[in-house]
């Protein structure tokens, strides 16, 4: 090659150098996305929706912690699509199990799979949810499944009727009728049992509270705030718990019927002891409610355990001096009575109470076996003959009945069996007052009224209902003129001898037993009958002796009318009945006789 032709080769190559450095060269191209973690608007305290973009599809996540250096950050795969309108991706993914009034940190990642770019982060705090998380009773788990709960401000005690006598029912855990949240800085959360639909939603301190000897009434608290949301309730008692041991000399089995707790002078307006009341959740304090007359707390227990028996009882606790309160007992068939020295009864303690009885008097209780030798004994003695069974006491013979006594030597007897049945007889006017029937401060005259079947308060059917029962009798003297009082009427053995020359009532003189002279019981010793043989449980179970029935029995008693002798009182056991019929009726005669 010449030096002509190396010469215009160089000059060509220079010229294509310079065109080449004269043209614009496009930058290479950012690869790096752009991301962005979106503000969590949608959560609660079980889940949040979690959600950003970036503007180049990429493989993407969210990070999410409670902490803000992402320390303990878990991982949370991001569902991506195109967003058309925006020409950018869109990321979101749902998740659970948040703990309520925790914070959370979230972070948007996006990722090469080499490289990782984090977006900006955001927060949020799930609500403060109440919950309970455990209800105790002394460290141990509360039995029951149902309880009912308060939430008040813990400054005020004022309660939301929202949040007031909510029921709270365990099933797994303790559940709320509904979410509460948290937004005060601190609350009381106060619980009872048993729960009452009854209560008040508003007022903490009128909890209702009816003491029958068994059942508990327990009371607590808990403070709760936003950050710390989970009650941990310890309960306790707001009644007095009598522990009583009841024993005797007596080498013999003690077998235990009833332990009766009450007020001993409730007619003089003493009522140390409560049976209803207010219960204070603030203060676990019971505010006494009133019952005047009331049987106080009756517990059954049979229990056969030699010389002693242990009986529980639970009261409203109170203070009372010597003799105010009085433990009555059904021990062996034997009706005892036994007064209490001062005391005072705090909620939550336990109070041991040794009570000693003399099983040895040689004095008839009520129950007990009448025999043709004019003794008794409480358990049957088949080496005598028996003719009934003592139902009523008295300070003598023929005397009224005392509804105090608890033993003597003088009473009534009732006839083991049924004499006969007839009629009531045709009238003869003797000058005695006729008895009747009145309901309490009622001025019409009754054809009909109830007594309790039980003794205590168990009526078979409603109507009038005679507002006393076996250990609430009233109190007046016979020939009284107040219509009140008929039941006090003891005269059953004057009636039926006034009545000697009718048909029908002198038929029960032809009853000879254990010569005695029985008669016809008058209406007030004929509710006394019905009230011992309803009060006693195994008064019925007694020895030969045949229980009533469906059956009428007469009364020795007429009844006040327009055709005066033409209507006698009459009475129903299965029914707790006294009602009038005509004296041509014919019914059932049940002998009574005095010792």
């Amino acid at each position: 090659m010449n030096m002509k032709t190396i010469k215009y080769t160089l000059l060509t190559l220079f010229a294509c150098l310079l065109l080449i450095n004269c043209q614009d060269v496009e930058e290479p191209t950012n690869t790096v996305p752009i991301v962005v973690t979106n503000a969590i608007e949608e959560y609660s305290d079980g889940y949040a929706y979690l959600s950003g973009t970036v503007n180049s599809k990429a493989e993407c996540y969210f990070l999410i912690s409670t902490s803000e250096d992402m320390n303990d950050a878990q991982k949370v795969e991001a569902y991506l699509y195109k967003n058309e309108e925006e020409d950018n991706w869109i990321c979101n993914h749902e998740v659970g199990d948040l703990v309520s009034g925790t914070t959370y940190y979230v972070v948007l990642c996006a990722t090469d799979g080499r490289s990782e770019v984090r977006g900006n982060m955001v927060s949020f705090t799930t609500p403060s949810y109440l919950s309970i998380e455990s209800v105790k009773v002394n460290g141990e788990e509360y039995s029951s499944d149902i309880l009912g709960a308060y939430l008040a401000n813990v400054n005020q005690d004022i309660v939301d009727p929202h949040y007031g006598n909510m029921q709270i029912v365990r099933s797994g855990g303790y559940r709320l009728p509904y979410n509460i949240i948290l937004k005060e800085p601190s609350y009381k959360v106060y619980a009872y049992a048993p729960y009452n639909i009854k209560n008040s939603v508003e007022n903490l301190n009128e909890i209702e509270v009816e003491a029958n000897g068994i059942n508990d009434y327990l009371y607590g608290d808990c403070e709760v705030t936003p950050s710390s949301p989970k009650a941990n309730i310890e309960m306790q008692s707001a009644l007095a718990k009598l522990h009583f041991t009841i024993s005797t000399d007596n080498q013999e089995s003690i077998q235990m019927g009833y332990i009766n707790l009450r007020n001993a002078n409730w007619e003089s307006g003493i009522e140390a002891l409560s049976i209803y009341g207010k219960l204070d959740l603030t203060t676990g304090k019971i505010t006494s409610i009133p019952i005047p007359g009331h049987d106080g707390i009756i517990v059954e227990t049979f229990n056969y355990t030699g010389k002693s028996v242990n009986a529980e009882m639970l009261v409203i606790p109170t203070s009372f001096r010597d003799k105010e309160l009085e433990v009555n007992l059904l021990v062996n068939n034997q009706y005892i009575t036994i007064p209490l020295t001062a005391a005072s009864w705090e909620a939550g303690k336990v109070y041991e109470i040794p009570l000693k009885i003399n099983m040895e008097s040689t004095k008839a209780r009520i129950g007990d076996y009448y025999y043709s030798d004019n003794t008794w004994s409480a358990k049957y003695d088949e080496n005598k003959e028996c003719i009934g069974i003592v139902f009523a006491l008295s300070d003598n013979a023929y005397g009224e009945i005392n509804t105090s006594l608890t033993e003597s030597e003088h009473g009534r007897i009732v006839a083991l069996k049924d004499f006969k049945y007839c009629i009531w007889g045709n009238q003869k006017v003797y000058d005695q007052s006729i008895c009747f029937i009145g309901f309490m401060g009622n001025d019409q005259w009754l054809d009909y009224c109830y007594l309790p079947i039980d003794g205590k308060e168990k009526y078979y059917a409603m109507g009038y209902c005679i507002p006393y029962n076996y250990l609430k009798w009233i109190e007046m003297p016979v020939g009284s003129n107040s219509k009140n009082y008929a039941l006090c009427d003891y005269g059953g053995d004057t009636w039926t001898h006034n009545h000697g020359g009718m048909e029908g009532i002198p038929e029960v003189y032809n009853y000879k037993v254990g010569n005695k002279i029985w008669f016809v019981p008058s209406i007030g010793e004929m509710s006394r009958l019905a009230m011992a043989y309803g009060y006693y449980n195994d008064f019925s179970d007694k020895v030969g002796f045949e229980g009533f029935s469906d059956k009428t029995y007469w009364t020795s008693c007429l009844k006040l009318s327009y055709e005066l002798g033409s209507v006698a009182w009459c009475y129903q056991f299965v029914k707790g009945l006294f009602r009038a019929e005509l004296i041509s009726a014919t019914n059932v005669i049940r002998p009574i006789t005095v010792f």
